[in-house]
């Protein structure tokens, strides 16, 4: 399974050859949602990253602290 998304914002998902057919509802669901998983974790941490590059090496720990 593969994930892309377009600058956009749109999501595709391609599918490998007779991947409905390996895979029971449940199974590709669970499958789906790790894809989607890990592209939010890659999402986050670039978002992370740039803001540190913006604000400052402590941005992340300076916005925690004033929410609490």
């Amino acid at each position: 399974m593969t994930l892309r998304r377009s600058r956009t914002g749109a999501v595709t998902v391609e599918l490998k050859r007779d991947t409905l057919r390996q895979l029971d509802e449940q199974q590709l669901a669970a499958e789906l949602q790790a894809v989607l998983n890990g592209a939010y974790r890659a999402y986050r941490d670039q978002g992370r990253k740039l803001r540190q590059q913006i604000f400052g090496p402590d941005y992340d720990d300076i916005q925690n602290a004033s929410s609490v």
